[in-house]
């Protein structure tokens, strides 16, 4: 099991190394967050997307932390809550393995949409397979 002061920070995504008390404060808190928020109920693929949106807004509320600070905090928080309460080893691994590929970018994406830099013109596209519309 990792314990959140083992997360290992690539050069360059924290910007201030000062800050990294900071983020390692905000991975245990943010932890402790969850296991209230999500306290007996089993983590599974098709809750990870929604454990993902409520750990955003929290770790938004976060003034110390950067941009990228809060995407490794909620990434870091989410792989120990995997990693200690996923009982089956095959599911951990395929969770931690989705976690680290997929989510960096759908947080992305999420905060692309929130910031209105990403428009999904869901009408113009069901115009074109629905004339009737």
């Amino acid at each position: 099991m990792s314990q959140l002061s083992d997360i290992k920070f690539e050069e360059g995504e924290i910007r201030d190394p000062n800050n990294v008390d900071t983020v390692t404060n905000s991975l245990e808190k943010l932890y402790l967050e969850l296991e209230v928020i999500f306290k007996n109920k089993k983590i599974e693929a098709d809750v990870i997307l929604s454990i993902v949106v409520t750990l955003m807004q929290i770790v938004d509320r976060y003034p110390d932390l950067k941009g990228i600070e809060k995407k490794l905090v909620v990434i870091g928080v989410l792989i120990r809550y995997v990693e200690e309460n996923v009982e089956d080893e095959k599911t951990r691994g395929d969770l931690i393995m989705f976690i680290n590929l997929v989510l960096p970018n759908v947080i992305d994406t999420f905060i692309a949409i929130d910031r209105r830099e990403l428009k999904i013109k869901t009408e113009k596209c069901l115009r074109k397979y629905f004339c009737c519309l």
